[in-house]
């Protein structure tokens, strides 16, 4: 009940709101809205570009908040919200070098390229509240405002929950809770001959690992086809929170873009750029109850090491980047060359004597880049950018043997004509730092720097795109090949067989991934789909991905009563095909290959309702609605993990221009 006293409250209090709150000049028109507020990305200011983006008023998708669609990648995960998450398709990285490694939590992250920067006429607020009966929550809110037309301050806050969905031991049982702060300000000068962008971004993210289910097929005599009956199962890690194992990651990263013009204002032929970071990232994982039953130790595959009766290890990655360049418009060419510098540290911690007291690696790389964009027209355009590593050096340390030079570099181009576009891209990648080196009591591999390769991956992607007002039609063709790709499956032998290690292969793999997808509609009736096809080459399918996803959605949209609302009231289903899903290992955070385990098919079915009042857009959706109703009684998203029970949630936008 005090859920829907508050729903009911904040209700009448937007309804107050958008009726006596409201700025408006003597004919009554509203003087400020989402006409007055733009926002740009560091991307527009770089390009030279004067576009002001709209903030986003639609219905569109307003239903959806799990993050399972982000950055244009679907992810697979855990079922729940705030659970680790990787690319269901092959993703090629986007940076060159080393890299931390760890990054099943980056999709809850504020990234510096998408983050908005603001030009209001007024203080603009957003808020997003959602609730589900399932004890999920997410709050996010942001304000900002320009100080002068010179100067604008922001900030927002993101904070979602989750608690586990089965085999709960004690009142509001967390899975997951996440916070996140993020502070930005952009500035110009008269004539903007200088601008400037900063921001900083600081998140906390916990995750209590239950280790998956465990059908009980023994005792009950249930066959396990695929149907996957919840209430027989049991969960592999369930304790209380304060002795579950749990991942928790934090990441602090600070950054700043200005640039300026040695020219007349107005003249775009020369800007001076500069483009700095810091960054610390810090993860570790702890399970402190591991004597508590042996299955414990044998569900991570033995314990090295003399402790057996817990672990804990921890890595504290440390950032300083530095990118200096000149770029500018020669007609209606662009073009920008830059020198990037990254000095990084790398810290391991564990719980064992052989590791406690090993002090920070630190690494320095180099690397040149340039970008060449030439615009025709806004039908034909073209672009070439490319970047490789220049130096590498590491600091005198017992570990150094692990890190060399890979040569990295990457080359991209672009080519558009009219509806059409051609994409192409060649990277050279080096093994990330967690895939070289990890050193704790449930895991152990050191690579020598001549033991592993740098992974090469190839790709090309011919699509078109057709609009027409809300209809649309899209088809595209995408070509991948991956040489020498790290992953991480149960490759060894004797005692390792159960441990989860990182494995190179010494061939490649190669696909072509179709894609079609479109919008049609009668009236108000709206009918679209995303349709994903993939066709392997190669005989071993070291990247496994199901065959074909489909996306179906049906709604009804109109406006009513006069006009004073717009409703979107339909049903999605997501249907991906039989295939060997990653399994997971939380106590990696990372998700590994293995082939005995298929998750199969499951109409995951949404059926949701939004509509707009004034300033605020509410959603209300039923989710897995036929989990219960059919044979099965839930479905998996990852193997021994159950995706979400059927659910209600709730959810309201809201922005304010006052």
């Amino acid at each position: 009940m005090r859920i829907f006293r508050f729903l009911l409250c904040l209700l009448i209090f937007i309804g107050l709101h958008s009726a006596f709150a409201q700025l408006v000049d003597d004919t009554t028109h509203e003087i400020y809205g989402t006409h007055s507020t733009k926002y740009f990305l560091q991307e527009d200011i770089f390009q030279n570009s004067l576009k002001r983006r709209d903030i986003d008023t639609s219905l569109y998708n307003k239903q959806t908040y799990n993050y399972q669609y982000t950055n244009n990648t679907w992810y697979q995960h855990q079922g729940n919200l705030g659970t680790s998450m990787k690319p269901m398709y092959y993703k090629t990285p986007d940076e060159i070098g080393y890299r931390l490694g760890l990054e099943s939590f980056h999709p809850y992250l504020n990234q510096t390229k998408n983050q908005r920067y603001f030009d209001t006429k007024s203080p603009y607020t957003e808020l997003k509240y959602v609730q589900g009966t399932t004890n999920e929550q997410h709050l996010y809110i942001m304000l900002t405002r320009n100080v002068n037309q010179f100067w604008n301050l922001g900030a927002s806050y993101n904070r979602f929950t989750s608690a586990k969905q089965y085999a709960i031991v004690q009142a509001r049982d967390f899975q997951a809770d996440h916070h996140q702060i993020n502070l930005f300000t952009s500035v110009k000068s008269k004539g903007d001959k200088y601008k400037a962008l900063i921001h900083f971004n600081y998140m906390q993210h916990w995750l209590y690992e239950n280790g998956g289910i465990k059908p009980r097929t023994d005792a009950i005599g249930i066959v396990d086809s695929g149907y996957y009956l919840y209430k027989y199962a049991n969960v592999n890690l369930s304790r209380k929170n304060a002795d579950a194992a749990r991942n928790y990651y934090k990441t602090t990263n600070l950054h700043l873009y200005h640039q300026y013009n040695p020219l007349d204002s107005g003249n775009t032929k020369l800007h001076l750029f500069h483009e700095a970071d810091w960054k610390r990232e810090n993860q570790y994982f702890r399970d402190n109850s591991m004597r508590a039953d042996s299955t414990y130790r044998d569900y991570y595959g033995g314990v090295y090491f003399r402790d057996s009766t817990k672990t804990f290890y921890k890595y504290n990655y440390e950032l300083f980047q530095n990118k200096v360049g000149v770029k500018g418009n020669l007609g209606k060419l662009f073009y920008a060359a830059y020198y990037k510098s990254r000095l990084y540290s790398l810290e391991q911690q564990s719980q064992d004597t052989n590791n406690t007291t090993q002090r920070p690696i630190w690494l320095n790389d180099a690397f040149a880049g340039s970008e060449v964009v030439y615009k025709y027209s806004d039908d034909i355009s073209m672009a070439v950018s490319g970047e490789g590593l220049l130096s590498f050096a590491s600091s005198e340390h017992e570990n150094k043997m692990n890190y060399n030079s890979f040569e990295d570099y990457r080359l991209k181009g672009a080519f558009q004509f009219k509806k059409f576009n051609v994409e192409l891209g060649q990277f050279r990648n080096s093994p990330t730092l967690f895939q070289t080196r990890n050193v704790n009591n449930l895991s152990v591999w050191s690579h020598s720097s001549d033991s592993m390769k740098a992974v090469l991956s190839r790709n090309a992607t011919l699509s078109y795109l057709h609009t027409n007002e809300s209809r649309y039609f899209k088809i595209g063709l995408h070509y991948q090949r991956v040489d020498n790709l790290i992953y991480f499956s149960k490759g060894g032998r004797g005692t390792d067989s159960l441990k989860v290690k990182p494995i190179q292969d010494d061939k490649y793999i190669d696909y072509i991934q179709p894609q079609l997808g479109f919008r049609v509609n009668w009236r108000k009736l709206f009918f679209e789909n995303e349709l994903i096809l993939i066709n392997v080459f190669t005989d071993r399918e070291i990247i496994h991905m199901p065959k074909w996803y489909t996306m179906p959605k049906f709604f009804f949209q109109s406006f009513l009563f006069k006009n004073a609302t717009q409703v979107q009231a339909g049903v999605e289903v997501f249907l991906k095909a039989n295939y060997y899903a990653d399994s997971y290992a939380p106590q990696l955070n990372q998700y590994y290959w293995q082939n005995n385990y298929i998750v199969k098919i499951f109409p995951i079915t949404h059926f949701f309702l939004n509509f707009q009042i004034s300033r605020a857009t509410i959603f209300l959706k039923l989710t897995n609605a036929f989990g219960g109703q059919i044979e099965q009684s839930g479905y998996m998203e990852t193997p021994y993990y159950t995706g979400m029970r059927r659910s209600f949630q709730f959810g309201v936008y809201w922005r304010a221009f006052n």
